[in-house]
């Protein structure tokens, strides 16, 4: 069974902070304020932000408590 971070790796389109959340069971609001402070990786498309699912599992294997 594939991990959370291997799943997102695997992901071939862009995220949206929506589909992050829900896949990560995290709040929208979370994400987007780590996303403000720099934190999380993003592309700003206009007003749309979208994540890199290779950029997002490299962040989350950054913050996995081993």
């Amino acid at each position: 069974m594939k991990s959370i971070i291997e799943k997102i790796r695997a992901s071939e389109e862009a995220l949206t902070v929506t589909k992050l959340a829900k896949t990560l069971s995290m709040s929208r609001r979370v994400l987007y304020e780590q996303v403000e402070r720099g934190t999380l990786p993003a592309i700003r498309i206009g007003t749309n932000i979208r994540l890199d699912p290779k950029m997002v599992a490299e962040w989350l294997e950054a913050r996995s408590i081993p």
